[in-house]
């Protein structure tokens, strides 16, 4: 039963932020309005950095709710290094890398973010919900698979037909952007791949 009344609370949530995009409100955002039955299931008291609210896409830049409702642990450094992506600061994404810079290189960060198309790519898939548990994985559908109709509605959104992708979690069709638990750092980016080793 309270599972039942949690995803009626979120139907509702994304009903009233679709409305008031629609009615010219919401400034900023821009909520599912194609897909105004989206459910999440979530407990509401989950979320370490606010309580759940709606299920938002933003306007423009990252989106800092994840797939249950709940605020990015750390938004601030999330819109940082977007917008370094957007402007293609090597060395300041450098400096979001944390201290393992032999990782870093080890899984090719800076091969990857020199490419402009790479940068651009990561940027668009940060524009739908991540999967945020003991860290934030954008998109979240990549760690999650298809569990939601909006990890459905976001592949469509990144241009991902979930039919033609069976396991997004095996098959990583777009490139993802990670940051760890403690929301203090980015661990970069992975490119698209077959399947996870």
């Amino acid at each position: 039963m309270k599972v039942l009344m949690r995803r009626v609370l979120v139907s509702a949530l994304v009903l009233v932020a679709a409305a008031a995009c629609s009615a010219g409100g919401g400034a900023g955002t821009n909520a599912a309005p194609s897909s105004p039955s989206i459910s999440v299931s979530f407990d509401i008291n989950k979320c370490k950095s606010a309580k759940p609210g709606p299920i938002e896409l933003p306007s423009s830049g990252p989106a800092l709710t994840d797939d249950t409702g709940c605020a990015v642990e750390n938004p601030e450094l999330v819109q940082k290094v977007y917008h370094e992506l957007e402007a293609g600061d090597f060395d300041a994404l450098m400096k979001y890398g944390g201290p393992d810079r032999w990782l870093w290189n080890y899984e090719k960060q800076p091969e990857l973010l020199a490419q402009p198309d790479v940068r651009a790519r990561v940027m668009k898939s940060m524009t739908v919900h991540p999967h945020c548990d003991g860290g934030c994985t954008y998109p979240g559908f990549t760690v999650t698979g298809w569990d939601s109709e909006l990890a459905r509605y976001d592949a469509q959104l990144l241009g991902v037909d979930p039919a033609a992708v069976p396991d997004p979690t095996a098959q990583i069709p777009v490139y993802t952007s990670t940051f760890p638990d403690c929301a203090c750092d980015w661990l970069g980016v992975m490119a698209p791949s077959n399947s996870r080793d």
